[in-house]
């Protein structure tokens, strides 16, 4: 059986390590350039990442064009109105856009189809187990 006190210092040694990342890496594709089923949900693991530069976060966004749905994941700007902004750019160059979506993350690969971060999860589990014990 575990200590109260290991499993306590191992669910914080877990929350540290989410919490303190180096650099912000996001899932990176769009069903449109790709021309592929891989971006949609559920996500193609095989799916790449990429770094993103400072003060950017993860999008996910999807919308309708030319009777077809769009999936786009990548870095974008973290600015309060970014969604705002990125709905600006795809009207200006699709005229006939609708059912457009966005979403922003903070997290390491949070764009996926579940957004779900493993560590995080981990955690709270832990956190709950050492309670109980």
């Amino acid at each position: 059986m575990f200590s109260k006190q290991l499993v306590l210092i191992l669910c914080f040694f877990v929350l540290f390590c989410s919490l303190v990342e180096a650099e912000l890496r996001c899932y990176s594709c769009n069903s449109y350039r790709d021309r592929n089923q891989s971006c949609y949900d559920p996500m193609d693991p095989k799916v790449t990442s990429i770094v993103c530069p400072a003060n950017y976060a993860c999008s996910k966004v999807s919308y309708i064009t030319q009777n077809t749905l769009v999936m786009s994941r990548s870095c974008d700007s973290d600015v309060t109105n970014a969604c705002t902004q990125i709905k600006s750019v795809l009207q200006s160059t699709y005229t006939d856009l609708s059912k457009f979506s966005c979403n922003l993350c903070r997290k390491n690969l949070c764009n996926s189809s579940a957004g779900l971060l493993f560590s995080t999860t981990l955690a709270s589990i832990l956190f709950i187990v050492a309670i109980i014990i």
